[in-house]
């Protein structure tokens, strides 16, 4: 796919490699996406299956509108990724300033939309029972992390620790 990128997609290599320390990375698929670009890509080193993704705003406004939802999404999967859970995509690196992410690549999941829109029953449940699944193991992924938190924050003795 080397040959059919982009400068903009160049860019985002470049400095996915920096953020990841230089590995050299390679984009294997252009990944559709409206807002962003989006390019599934392999790294020489590990973690070897990598998505980079980066917010492409055309103007200043599409910049205020799109900036909030891109530093609340690096934050959750930072906070994710630093508690060591798994029903996000680690963040292996970022770079704020040029609003790109490198995550963990998943494969493709088709969404929970797709299996509500379809009209099965049964795929529709199914779907939203691992959805749910999925919230309860955030919610204590967060509780824990909380806990931590608190620990290193206020010491053992502290009330929040009691009160956890």
């Amino acid at each position: 796919m080397s040959q059919s990128l982009t400068s903009e997609n160049r860019t985002a290599l470049d400095l996915a490699a920096q953020a990841l320390g230089g590995a050299q990375i390679e984009a294997i698929q252009k990944l559709d996406s409206d807002r962003k670009l989006v390019l599934r890509c392999t790294a020489a080193t590990e973690p070897h299956n990598l998505i980079v993704r980066q917010l492409l705003p055309n103007n200043d406004d599409q910049r205020a509108q799109q900036e909030a939802p891109f530093f609340n999404e690096w934050a959750g999967l930072a906070f994710l990724t630093a508690i060591g859970h798994s029903c996000a995509p680690r963040l292996y690196a970022s770079n704020r300033a040029a609003y790109l992410l490198v995550l963990e690549d998943l494969d493709d999941r088709p969404p929970l939309m797709n299996a509500l829109q379809k009209g099965d029953a049964q795929e529709a449940e199914d779907g939203l029972a691992q959805f749910l699944a999925l919230l309860g193991q955030i919610e204590i992924g967060i509780s824990r992390g909380v806990r931590l938190l608190n620990l290193v924050r206020w010491g053992p003795s502290s009330r929040c620790m009691r009160a956890a």
